[in-house]
């Protein structure tokens, strides 16, 4: 049986600082909205004297009560024709609602924190909107999986590793130039077909 889930407020309280409460547990502060389940998780623990692997993750949600979700996305490539660092410069000075700036020494991307019922539909909001606001789309193809073959943690975990699966097909159709379309028709052939819930 799937332990209920309960429900924390994350809210961003300073420039990149962002707090997550769970009523009767605790408010933990993370620099990273992606931490603050893991670390709200541990404190259900302690408090349970329990094992951390054996609590059931908290949903997040804004201060209206809306679900969000925490990810990271990547641009792992840029297209030929625009050069990356006006681009970037773009994207950097006005990233999408939710999202903040990201760099390392590999790949630039955003940190978002953002609204959606689903995973899929938060990822796809920030993709969508990146695409129309500064014409890159499916540049911005990964969700900093290391290990694509790890299939661990809870829903939202996984969940976000198939999107990361999607957003790298989506970026390599768009090179050969296939149809959106192609791929969901491939979709729809090749999952089982489950009637509406």
């Amino acid at each position: 049986m799937e332990q209920r889930r309960p429900i924390a407020t994350i809210v961003e309280v300073e420039d990149g600082l962002w707090q997550a409460s769970l009523p009767g547990i605790g408010t933990v502060m993370v620099d990273d909205p992606r931490m603050a389940v893991w670390q709200l998780q541990e404190l259900i623990a302690e408090q349970r004297a329990g094992n951390v692997l054996d609590v059931a993750p908290p949903l997040l949600a804004n201060a209206g009560g809306e679900p969000v979700f925490a990810f990271l996305l990547l641009f792992t490539t840029c297209r030929p024709d625009r050069s990356d660092i006006d681009v970037y410069a773009l994207v950097k000075a006005e990233p999408p609602s939710g999202c903040r700036w990201f760099a390392d020494a590999h790949h630039p991307g955003l940190l978002c924190l953002r609204p959606g019922a689903t995973p899929l539909d938060a990822i796809a909001g920030v993709v969508s909107e990146v695409r129309d606001r500064y014409g890159l789309g499916t540049e911005l193809n990964d969700l900093g999986f290391d290990r694509l073959w790890e299939w661990f943690g809870d829903h939202e975990r996984r969940t976000e590793l198939v999107a990361h699966l999607l957003l790298m097909a989506a970026h390599r159709a768009d090179l050969i130039g296939l149809d959106p379309d192609d791929l969901v028709r491939f979709l729809r052939q090749i999952m089982p077909h489950r009637p509406p819930a």
